[in-house]
């Protein structure tokens, strides 16, 4: 049977200038979880950009909910109550519980 590679995945290399205190405490962590602080690093920076990856998409759809939502609005018109209508039933609630005490 043949074995077939699969070509790993290209890297690059990157270089980071952090404060003492924080080299201090990631070769700390590195030696208490036994991970290099290699490791840690690049684990940190992978979670850092999936994150705000995750929150491109998230805000993409929320934009993509409120514009859909706005051209609902100005093709089909309002179908709700209007906030005038609102505060004014509120506040006759509001004045009838406060006068019934």
């Amino acid at each position: 049977m043949e074995t077939v590679l699969t070509p790993a995945k290209k890297q690059a290399n990157l270089s980071v200038k952090l404060g003492l205190d924080t080299k201090s405490e990631l070769q700390r962590l590195a030696s208490v979880k036994k991970r290099s602080v290699h490791y840690l690093m690049r684990e940190a920076v992978e979670n850092y950009v999936a994150e705000q990856q995750a929150e491109e998409e998230y805000q993409k759809y929320v934009e993509n909910r409120v514009m859909k939502a706005y051209h609902r609005l100005q093709t089909e018109g309002s179908n709700g109550v209007p906030s005038e209508q609102v505060f004014s039933e509120l506040r006759k609630k509001m004045k009838a519980y406060a006068n019934s005490k």
